[in-house]
């Protein structure tokens, strides 16, 4: 009856491309920048989809209205198939990663002429509890698909797909968060060709609205280029190796100032030395990363215990290796504002593709920070200083006086041109540095290497 509604499954499995018009929003919830009501990222994108060979072709344009106005488009151009996905940029095709292979997969898989195809032919397809939605009552239906339970939410009354709901894991932002609900809303339907087609689509995980995606034109079957989907083979191929967040840790290690070590990378992490045992300044990216971070650190002093991990933000791939740490039974400083989400964090299920906490759970040690607190040491002594700024509320930094070194969690960034990503963050670090009558002369942050503060603080306007 579904597939009826929507025009009949011969039109359905007739659809061989498709070509759409969409803009749309994100909201920025792995930042940490403020919690609900999130920073919102606009979008607009042209999407063509070979469902016939399983192909699409997407160019993509972000706003970031939290960055500099000159800096804040970002535009992307992804071709990806069963062969692997590629980045279109003026030097030639490069391999695209892990998380942008898996967003190619769900356009695959998560329309509604493909669900309900993959529903008819599923030997598992049975009648759940029905449900109300949009206060009228609903069918639900489920099924299993690519090894995956899928729940059709499904109008009682014309028949229509409401809803498609799964519990999965993803390769984004979201794999910190292990077994995460999904929920994708359906609404706006348009006959387009005699085909009914839900123009507006909301992407909800855990009860959170993450996305919402309009369709302004919709075309079945377009005409298409010689060339489309066209890719280099090799970069295409190259991109089914990447490991998304379970990527390798950094080699070598250099030293800032005697007892402190920088693993520089895309997010950086530090190792502090104090008389009574090592400190890892940050556990980024996912639990294997920050494993290898820990036995890194453990190599640097043989015979140290590791007392503490320091985390200086809630940005939701900094604080994805904590779980880690808390396996390991090693105590985490955090920001006591930060406290509802971390716990959150911690209790997430992880049955889908348990880590080390999920095999050997057991509470976390927290020290929450709510004002400058001391870590006193003969050696190394270190400072956690809040920022208080309107943007950086849910950041503290790191500060040795001995040395007049500062960590600047995540709030320094320097672009291709020498100039600071966002001002507004690195004013709110000089204020937060005037508060605690501090004179650094070093300054560095975790996408960012060692600075002269003088250089840092002279672009701030």
């Amino acid at each position: 009856m579904a597939l009826e509604a929507m025009g009949g499954a011969s039109r359905l499995t007739g659809v061989r491309t498709a070509r759409y018009d969409i803009i749309g929003h994100r909201v920025e919830a792995e930042q940490s920048y403020r919690q609900a009501p999130f920073q919102i990222e606009y979008g607009r994108e042209t999407r063509i989809v070979d469902y016939q060979h399983g192909a699409v072709d997407r160019v993509h344009e972000s706003i970031f209205p939290s960055t500099a106005p000159d800096e804040n488009i970002n535009k992307t151009h992804v071709v990806a198939s069963a062969a692997g996905a590629v980045m279109k940029t003026p030097g030639g095709d490069r391999p695209a990663a892990k998380q942008i292979r898996e967003q190619d997969d769900d356009i695959l898989h998560d329309e509604p002429l493909t669900v309900l195809q993959a529903a008819e032919r599923a030997p598992d397809l049975h009648y759940a509890v029905p449900e109300w939605l949009h206060a009228a009552p609903h069918t639900v239906v489920t099924f299993t698909d690519h090894g995956r339970p899928i729940r059709l939410v499904l109008n009682a009354g014309n028949h229509l797909p409401d809803a498609i709901e799964r519990t999965r894991t993803f390769e984004d932002f979201w794999n910190v968060w292990g077994d995460v609900n999904q929920r994708i809303y359906l609404d706006s339907w348009q006959d387009v060709g005699g085909l009914l087609f839900p123009a507006s689509r909301v992407d909800q995980r855990n009860g959170l609205e993450t996305a919402h995606e309009q369709y302004l034109d919709v075309r079945f079957d377009p005409a298409l280029t010689n060339d489309a989907f066209s890719v280099d083979s090799a970069a295409a191929a190259k991109s089914l190796l990447s490991p998304g967040w379970d990527r390798p840790f950094p080699p070598q290690a250099q030293t800032i100032v005697p007892g402190v070590w920088l693993f520089q990378g895309a997010w950086n992490v530090s190792v502090i030395e104090q008389d009574d045992g090592l400190i890892l300044l940050e556990a980024p990216i996912s639990a294997s990363y920050t494993a290898q971070a820990l036995d890194a650190a453990a190599h640097l002093v043989p015979g140290k215990p590791i007392k503490a991990v320091i985390s200086t933000t809630d940005s939701w791939p900094h604080v994805a290796g904590l779980r880690e740490a808390v396996a390991r039974g090693i105590p985490i400083y955090q920001l006591d504002l930060n406290r509802p989400l971390l716990d959150r964090l911690i209790a997430a299920p992880h049955t889908l593709r348990p880590d080390d906490l999920a095999r050997h759970p057991r509470p976390p040690q927290w020290h929450m920070v709510n004002q400058v607190l001391a870590i006193p040491s003969r050696h190394n002594p270190i400072m956690l200083i809040p920022i208080c700024g309107p943007s950086t509320e849910r950041q503290y930094m790191v500060y040795w006086p001995d040395a007049k070194l500062l960590y600047a969690s995540d709030t320094l960034v320097l672009n291709p041109d020498n100039s600071l990503y966002n001002p507004e963050l690195m004013h709110e670090v000089a204020n937060a540095v005037a508060r605690a009558h501090i004179s650094p002369q070093t300054v560095y942050a975790m996408h960012q290497a060692p600075i002269p503060w003088g250089r840092a603080i002279g672009m701030v306007p």
